[in-house]
């Protein structure tokens, strides 16, 4: 069967379409995946250091100057916070608590760092993909708005699937 010349170009631009509107749609999926993975490991790291934080301000002494307190308590390092000589006055149970938020920590930064590397990775595709349809044509515009939107508000569930 012979195609006429008219119908195979819009074959072929119909391929190079569904093609783009697929990169388009995985990189918003994977843009909202990823920052929201990186929020919540955020708000993971956030919560387990309110938490150490906590058990420090409850059990300090209350002979340790006001300055090395508040230091201890806005630390989220454990290491520097073992460094302090007041840290020896806290009670074993808040050491274990400052043990184990070092180890979450660890793998917490090891995740994070994992999904940055994704991130740099996706933001190579985006700017690929803008390339490839223009970041000043109404698409691209559209598609810059919608990626920003979910770097700025990243647990959105409502990306196209």
């Amino acid at each position: 069967m012979k195609l006429a010349p008219g119908i195979l170009i819009f074959m072929t631009g119909t391929i190079a379409f569904c093609a783009c509107n697929n990169d388009e749609d995985k990189i918003l999926r994977d843009a909202n995946n990823l920052f929201c993975q990186r929020q919540l490991l955020a708000e993971s790291s956030q919560n387990l250091w309110d938490d150490v934080a906590y058990h420090i301000a409850v059990n300090l002494s209350g002979s340790i100057d006001s300055i090395t307190r508040k230091r201890m308590v806005e630390i989220k390092n454990a290491p520097i916070l073992k460094s302090f000589n007041a840290y020896k006055t806290l009670p074993d149970s808040v050491k274990v608590i400052v043990d184990k938020a070092e180890i979450a920590d660890k793998k917490l930064v090891d995740e994070i760092a994992e999904v940055s590397f994704s991130i740099d990775s996706l933001e190579i595709k985006k700017l690929k993909f803008l390339a490839k349809i223009g970041p000043e044509s109404s698409r691209g515009r559209r598609f810059l708005a919608q990626y920003n939107e979910y770097l700025a508000s990243p647990c959105k569930t409502n990306v196209k699937q």
